[in-house]
């Protein structure tokens, strides 16, 4: 039997043709539609067959442009048919609200922006065996299969195809929907089956070769890439079914195949739930509960020998003030032993899979060379650097403590050193008790590198007058590069007050006296001090360790004279 063929391109019509009755067979024809939104239109009606049909639709009218349109209809069945629907926004097959719908064995090609190969709108549907192609697709995604709150419905055996270098195209989308099987369909290549689809908002897609992450160390792929995105919180149970002669030469053992997870790196656990592997059946799976790229890999030959970072020491040359040093290393993969080389002698570390120690004790002041050799579990052997080390235990040695005053007055320098002496010498720093506010306590005062063996520390110390009266303590401690640390005795600085004038007898400067007559002079002072008079110059009293002195004149010839206290 030929086909019939149907042209509709009167701008007056929506449709091509509309089906309003039950029952009805429609077959054997070829419709083309230029003008309006829908090829074929089942309106409300059930039992209906579409079969050997094929649509050709290339509108630019209407908001909604459909191949096959079913609307409220229940159990119709639309198979061995051809749509090819060229526009934006088109639709290959929309079942909307149409329950019992049987979709077999179609060719569906949709070609433009925004555009959807079958799509199952609030209804159950058997979609079976079919082709999908979608391209085109730039600024809006299109999805090869759209399934939006579908239940109870089947998705299985169908080929879908996107144009892979259009980032919105999606070989499939699930929005809710309960009850769903999708099994067994064709993704870009990939045979995928999806168990739970119940209220999930889900995408799926191909990965274009040229996007494919290169492999994680020691394993391969097998040309089988996914891009799967999904809703915080949801989760499905991903298989993938691989044909086991095209498995790669590189793969030791196919019972080491797993999909793992890609973003921004490879994730071979964290994400997922339970993992299947079925290699009579050619099927590997997983439960993914985040988005990602995935992939099935396996193991391929180990012939990478491990790399081995030393943890502790942190860096070579390290310097310890310890008779003992831990030894620690990580592996960037699991070692069957690790074996420390020290000074010309070997010893087991302990440890397990990727991290490894050993503890060194009983060890002299000194320097030390080591590096740490380990095996992989395929036998593969690596070494990390020779790296040094040196222990001392000694604390820097101090000498020559002095300063250049015991007694000074606020505002008067002291310059107070000490020698040391160390292998290693670091730091010195300064330590006084000097009073602020009226609260003496220690504190630091200045800090100054140590050079060379030997050096000096040198400071300074100015009181303040809040140590008027105090004694200033003051000590130096010094440490090495190893951090020990020594500290000299404490040193003491008197401050004294000001010595002044509290009173003084007479009071006048100029005063006179008979010959015969008795003056007595005096003077109190603030303090105790060494008094001395002078009369013109001249000794004639001294008083030690007095804050009251005086002297009584009664035999001064007649003249002038001058009478001085020094203290």
């Amino acid at each position: 039997m030929g086909n019939v063929t149907i042209t509709v391109s009167d701008p007056s019509e929506d449709y091509g043709i509309k089906l309003t009755d039950d029952h009805i067979s429609l077959g054997h024809i070829r419709l083309n539609v230029s003008v309006g939104y829908r090829g074929i239109w089942l309106d409300y009606v059930s039992n209906c067959r579409i079969f050997n049909v094929t649509v050709n639709i290339n509108s630019t009218e209407g908001d909604t442009r459909d191949g096959i349109y079913l609307d409220n209809s229940q159990d119709n069945i639309i198979e061995n048919t051809s749509v090819n629907s060229q526009g934006f926004q088109f639709m290959g097959i929309y079942n909307y609200y149409s329950d019992g719908t049987i979709i077999r064995n179609n060719t569906v090609y949709v070609n433009g922006d925004s555009a959807d190969g079958i799509m199952v709108f609030s209804s159950y549907a058997s979609v079976i065996g079919n082709t999908i192609n979608i391209s085109g697709i730039s600024s809006s995604e299109g999805y090869g299969v759209y399934l939006y709150l579908p239940y109870n419905s089947t998705i299985e055996n169908n080929i879908i195809m996107i144009n892979l270098s259009e980032s919105n195209s999606w070989n499939a989308y699930f929005i809710g929907g309960s009850d769903c099987i999708f099994r067994d369909n064709i993704l870009s290549g990939v045979n995928v089956s999806i168990d739970r689809l119940d209220e999930d908002i889900i995408k799926i897609r191909g990965v274009p070769r040229d996007q494919w992450p290169s492999n994680p160390e020691e394993h391969v792929n097998i040309s089988i890439f996914l891009d799967i995105s999904m809703e915080s919180n949801n989760w499905l149970i991903l298989n993938i079914t691989y044909n086991e002669s095209e498995l790669p030469p590189e793969l030791i053992n196919e019972l080491t195949l797993k999909i793992w997870r890609y973003s921004e790196d490879w994730e071979e656990d964290g994400w997922n739930g339970t993992r299947f592997l079925d290699i009579v059946n050619n099927t590997v799976g997983v439960n993914i509960t985040t988005s990602g790229i995935f992939a099935p890999l396996g193991e391929t030959e180990d012939v990478t020998p491990p790399v081995l970072t030393i943890l502790n020491p942190s860096e070579n040359n390290s310097i310890f003030n310890t008779s003992w040093v831990n030894i620690s290393i990580r592996s960037n993969e699991d070692l069957n032993n690790a074996v420390l080389w020290w000074n010309g002698t070997n010893y087991t570390m302990s440890g397990g899979g990727k991290n490894w120690y050993y503890n060194m004790t009983g060890l002299d002041d000194g320097n030390y060379t080591y590096r740490v050799y380990g095996v992989d579990t395929a036998g593969n052997q690596n070494s990390t650097l020779l790296y040094t080390l040196m222990t001392d235990t000694i604390k820097p040695i101090y000498s020559n403590i002095s300063q250049d005053k015991n007694n000074v007055l606020p505002g008067e320098c002291v310059n107070v050193s000490v020698l040391w002496r160390d292998e290693n010498l670091a730091y010195a720093w300064l330590m006084t008790n000097q009073s602020f506010d009226g609260v003496s306590y220690w504190h630091r005062v200045e800090t100054i590198k140590l050079l060379d063996k030997q050096n000096w520390s040198n400071f300074t110390i100015t009181p303040s007058v809040d140590d008027i009266g105090h004694i200033i303590g003051w000590k130096v401690y010094a440490n090495d590069t190893a951090g020990n640390t020594n500290i000299t005795p404490i040193s003491n600085i008197n401050v004294r007050q000001p010595l002044y004038i509290i009173d003084w007898k007479p009071i006048a400067e100029n005063i006179s006296d008979n010959v015969g007559d008795s003056r007595e002079f005096n003077i109190t002072l603030n303090q105790r001090a060494n008094i001395t008079w002078y009369i013109n110059g001249s000794i004639v009293k001294t008083d030690d360790n007095v804050n009251f002195s005086s002297y009584l004149n009664s035999s001064a010839p007649e003249g002038y004279w001058n009478v001085t206290a020094y203290a």
